[in-house]
């Protein structure tokens, strides 16, 4: 899934661009924008009960306004032995006391990633966990 762009306008429904139960291998999402009204906390990747394999999620450009992101506002997996890198990848969200991209037991690896919590704010590079 390479060089989309999604408008998400919905406030609560349509939470996931990509959402699945199952385990997914290679998975790619690279050079996507999204725009998405949504305010739930909900991650843009979705796997609700399985993993990544040899996943590349990076260039992104997103735009939510989540205002929690305790399972991601970028991946969230469910299980905790995900392999992969995310890299490169700039997110906003509306979760200003602690914006996070992923959850650091997801098993994934984190790269140059710049998280912002406010509108206006420049992102700032932060590891996965912060």
């Amino acid at each position: 899934m390479t060089n989309n762009t999604w408008k998400g306008l919905g406030t609560t429904s349509v939470n996931s661009l990509v959402l699945s139960a199952n385990d997914i291998d290679q998975l790619n999402v690279s050079g996507n924008f999204v725009d998405s009204a949504n305010t739930t906390d909900a991650a843009w990747i979705t796997i609700s009960a399985g993993v990544l394999t040899s996943a590349q999620i990076s260039f992104n450009r997103t735009y939510r306004k989540n205002t929690a992101t305790t399972a991601g506002a970028l991946v969230s997996v469910g299980g905790t032995t995900s392999t992969g890198i995310v890299s490169n990848n700039y997110c906003l969200t509306l979760d200003s006391s602690s914006p996070l991209l992923f959850v650091v037991t997801t098993g994934l690896a984190g790269f140059e990633n710049y998280v912002s919590g406010a509108i206006a704010l420049s992102g700032i590079l932060t590891p996965p966990n912060v």
